[in-house]
């Protein structure tokens, strides 16, 4: 019976809600990020899910928070899947960043460029990514469900597929076979 791992973002924080780049910088959830929150955790109840992690950073926890109380869970952060470190860009508005839509366009194919000197390239995170996975794999058995940061998991799908840009909760699944992790299709 194959395993699934099922990537989501996180909610809406309230600086996604203006247009800010956290990239590591902390913020919470919304009111719109809590009721999506919601809405995953409802989508969640037909996965099947065991074990649910999530990053370090806010609005990842009270999203898997909100979760683990519909699924009862109990929410464990992991490291290595917090949201890319966007160095100088972070806490600004993307409207101010002239270069990060070029950044972003090019990103996942150029893994090794970095937005600035203080940032991380997609090469960078994808490691990183994979590196979460392989410690959650090598500690649990059935489906697990990760709440993360939407460039995070761009840069790891990155390995299979073009980014796919993930909007709050919305999720991509995983198989893990053979002791890999694969691209199985994005959900929703």
């Amino acid at each position: 019976m194959p395993r699934y791992v099922y990537l989501c973002r996180h909610g809406q924080s309230q600086w996604n809600a203006k247009g800010i780049l956290q990239g590591q910088l902390d913020c919470k959830l919304s009111d719109t990020g809590l009721q999506q929150a919601a809405g995953l955790a409802g989508q969640a109840q037909s996965w099947h899910v065991q074990h649910l992690f999530h990053s370090g950073l806010t609005r990842a926890q009270q999203t898997a928070q909100i979760c683990a109380e519909q699924l009862n869970l109990v929410p464990q952060s992991i490291a290595g899947t917090q949201e890319r470190n966007f160095g100088n860009w972070q806490g600004k508005t993307t409207s101010d960043l002239s270069e990060y839509q070029h950044f972003r366009q090019q990103c996942y194919s150029k893994i090794h460029s970095k937005p600035n000197a203080q940032s991380e390239s997609t090469l960078d995170v994808r490691v990183r990514m994979q590196g979460a996975l392989k410690a959650i794999a090598e500690v649990t058995t059935g489906n697990v469900m990760l709440i993360s940061h939407g460039d995070a998991i761009d840069c790891l799908l990155s390995l299979w597929t073009s980014p796919v840009q993930l909007g709050n909760c919305q999720y991509v699944r995983l198989t893990f076979q053979a002791h890999n992790f694969v691209w199985s299709e994005q959900i929703d």
